[in-house]
Formats: C-alpha cells, sequence, structure tokens
C-alpha cells in the first residue's frame, strides 16, 4: 500500500467518522429523543438507552458509507476493512458524549481515520486466513481498549 492510497484511506476515514457522528446527533435529538422521552414517566427507562439506540443505528449507516467509500478508494478487501472497524468501534458514540461537541467530533473522526488506515493495511496480507486471524487479533484489542 503507498502512501497516497494510505492518506486517501485515513481521509475517508475521517469523512466517515464525521457521517457517522452527523448521523448519531441526528437520530439522538431528532428520533429518539422525541419518540422515547415523552412526557410519560413509563418511558423512562427507554429514555436512558436512547443514545445507545442511536449509536447502534449510526455506527450501522456509517459502515454503509464506509463501504462505499471503500470500494471508491479501491481500497483491498473493502468489505473485511469496514467489518472490523465497524465491529471494533461499536458503541464508540455512546462512550465519548460526555464530551464537548468539538472535541467529540475531533476525537471520534480520529479514531475512524486510525480505525480504517490500520485495518486497510492489516488486510493487504497475502494469505486471506493470515489477514483475518491478525484482523480480529487486532480487534479484540481495540475492544479491550475501548471497554476498559
Amino acid at each position: 500500500m503507498s502512501y497516497k492510497d494510505l492518506l486517501r484511506v485515513i481521509a475517508s476515514g475521517l469523512i466517515i467518522g464525521l457521517v457517522t457522528y452527523a448521523l448519531y446527533v441526528a437520530l439522538d435529538r431528532y428520533v429518539f429523543t422525541p419518540a422515547l422521552c415523552g412526557n410519560a414517566s413509563d418511558l423512562a427507562g427507554r429514555c436512558q438507552s436512547k443514545e445507545s439506540f442511536a449509536s447502534a443505528l449510526a455506527m450501522v449507516g456509517g459502515a454503509i458509507v464506509g463501504l462505499f467509500a471503500m470500494v471508491q478508494t479501491k481500497a483491498y478487501r473493502p468489505l473485511l476493512v469496514v467489518l472490523f472497524a465497524t465491529i471494533s468501534l461499536w458503541g464508540l458514540p455512546a462512550l465519548l458524549v460526555e464530551l464537548p461537541w468539538w472535541m467529540f467530533t475531533l476525537a471520534f473522526s480520529l479514531i475512524f481515520g486510525l480505525a480504517y488506515a490500520a485495518f486497510a493495511w492489516i488486510v493487504q496480507l497475502r494469505n486471506l486466513y493470515v489477514a483475518i486471524g491478525v484482523g480480529i487479533v487486532f480487534l479484540i484489542l481495540l475492544r479491550l481498549l475501548i471497554n476498559s
């Protein structure tokens, strides 16, 4: 993978992070907050989990956009890159929700850019099974890092 290709993947990852953040904010504010946090007191339990619902849907939407972006940048094994990045960063918006919006956006985009670049580099291995194995190990390490 050349530096030019790597920079394209990083830029795509940054944009995917921004799109996922925008989806998260839109879903949280305009879909789940009005639907789950109404006046009724019986919805209080569901209102507490609106961030996780918005996070899950935003990550799926971001993964779809990410697949198109990785195909457009001609990344090697784009579906594998998107699956690894999405699974490893699952639930990240709900963890960063306490940050100010500008820090949330910056951190989220940078993390997405680095994750897409790392997984795009990992799946470059010639043997598919070795690439999947190394990708899974790196995915587990990222999940442990995020959940700690």
